[in-house]
């Protein structure tokens, strides 16, 4: 089969706000209180990746000590909701595009119980930014920004 006929069939093709976060990225994720007063700051590196039947992200946190936290995960693409699905033990949501930006919704599992999560992903040129709300019940609890500059296409 030539690639440009495996193209035509990739149900993901036409998702280009998806596709212009793929690559490797680096920069800086600061988490907010909602008086603006920063909780936590972090460098941080990230991977993307849009395949035809899933969305692939790899993140690494590193704190000012050198500590990471690395977070990486698969999600399926759906064509019922022309998006992707989050469905693990612990988080539940749905991925999509929304105009040139990527809109993650979900709701996590924490110790302090059910917290909803607002993403939103844009790109312009090499820069990168994401914004999360985030809430319990009727509450808004924080927020993160994050600000990356693409790397290469890796």
């Amino acid at each position: 089969m030539n690639p440009s006929h495996h193209q035509a069939k990739c149900p993901t093709r036409h998702l280009t706000a998806f596709r212009n976060t793929t690559g490797k990225w680096r920069g800086t994720f600061t988490q907010y209180a909602l008086d603006g007063q920063v909780q936590s700051s972090y460098s941080i590196e990230s991977e993307n990746r849009l395949d035809c039947d899933s969305f692939y992200s790899l993140l690494i946190l590193t704190d000012a000590q050198g500590h990471q936290q690395r977070m990486e995960f698969t999600v399926p693409y759906s064509r019922k909701i022309d998006g992707f699905l989050l469905d693990t033990p612990t988080i539940k949501g749905t991925a999509r595009q929304v105009g040139d930006s990527v809109v993650f919704m979900f709701q996590e599992q924490t110790p302090e119980g059910l917290k909803d999560t607002f993403e939103v992903i844009s790109v312009k040129g090499e820069n990168r930014f994401q914004m999360f709300q985030y809430s319990t019940g009727d509450t808004f609890t924080g927020y993160t920004i994050i600000h990356q500059t693409k790397l290469g296409t890796g």
